[in-house]
């Protein structure tokens, strides 16, 4: 137990004692606000304008349109192109016999997931003939294969990316090799691919595999097949083995479709539907349907 001594009587608190005491400060802000209103007058109004001109910067920074150079690059017209692959394919075609070299750029809308924000999926050339001022290189490198891609710091934020990552963004998983950005545009968020018709590597190469691949199935539809006599086949090398040669080939033209779809192999199409679109031909020319190989044959013993 423990006790404390008080050797006076505590003060005993007056009612309304807090009233003259507010009637002070009230007196005082009214004299001070005579004396000064000026001053808080021009605060006021400073604290509005800085307002008003935040607002009014932000607007314009998001609604102004990217300038020209974040469009054209370093050309001098620019030709917006939509339609299916088959569709847009033959409009730069037409552009490339009308113009001249163009710079193709592929963009395909893509939405951030829980969110209505979307950001573009582009195929483009950073060493392209007039793309180059769209593109920045701020840290890795560009993709060079379709199994890479290079971000905007904002896509990289948005999916916890970082060089090194993998991201399988419209259903292709590829390895993040860079940071990129617009320099004409900073507002301008996208992921970078390779371009290309069908993100091709080598498109000449799969235009000399295509059109190998046809000549091979020519051969085969029309001269083609094996015959056995007492057990074993009777043809044995090229000599008794009939392929087309060049003074009998048609003349292949292959057009390469351009889109942004993940790369597959391109082994034998060419090939394996060239039987069926010579019968094809056959019927359209003549009316009647050829079942059997090999062709020549067939139409000879019509």
């Amino acid at each position: 137990m423990s006790a404390t001594a008080v050797t006076e009587r505590p003060a005993q608190r007056t009612p309304g004692g807090g009233v003259p005491a507010r009637r002070a400060v009230i007196r005082w802000a009214i004299r001070l606000l005579r004396r000064e209103w000026r001053q808080q007058l021009l605060i006021l109004a400073l604290i509005t304008v800085a307002v008003a001109a935040t607002v009014v910067a932000s607007t314009v920074a998001t609604d102004t349109p990217a300038p020209i150079a974040g469009v054209l690059g370093t050309a001098q017209d620019a030709a917006s192109l939509s339609g299916s692959p088959a569709s847009v394919n033959a409009q730069i075609k037409d552009l490339e016999h009308r113009w001249g070299q163009v710079d193709v750029i592929e963009n395909q809308s893509v939405q951030i997931p829980g969110t209505l924000n979307t950001f573009d999926l582009r195929a483009q050339d950073p060493h392209g003939p007039y793309g180059g001022p769209l593109l920045g290189l701020v840290s890795g490198q560009y993709p060079t294969t379709a199994s890479q891609i290079a971000v905007t710091s904002g896509v990289a934020t948005d999916f916890n990316l970082a060089i090194g990552s993998h991201w399988t963004v419209d259903g292709t998983t590829r390895e993040v090799t860079g940071i990129v950005q617009n320099p004409q545009s900073l507002l301008d968020e996208f992921a970078l691919v390779i371009p290309g018709p069908g993100q091709v590597v080598n498109p000449d190469t799969v235009k000399a595999q295509i059109e190998g691949g046809i000549i091979f199935g020519l051969g085969g539809a029309l001269w083609g097949g094996a015959t056995i006599r007492n057990g074993r086949i009777e043809q044995s090398n090229f000599h008794d083995v009939r392929v087309m040669r060049i003074n009998e080939a048609p003349v292949v033209a292959v057009h390469l479709i351009r889109n942004l779809e993940a790369p597959g192999g391109i082994g034998e199409p060419g090939t394996a539907v060239t039987a069926g679109a010579v019968a094809n031909a056959v019927f359209a020319a003549t009316g009647r349907r050829v079942r059997k190989l090999p062709l020549e044959s067939q139409l000879q013993s019509a």
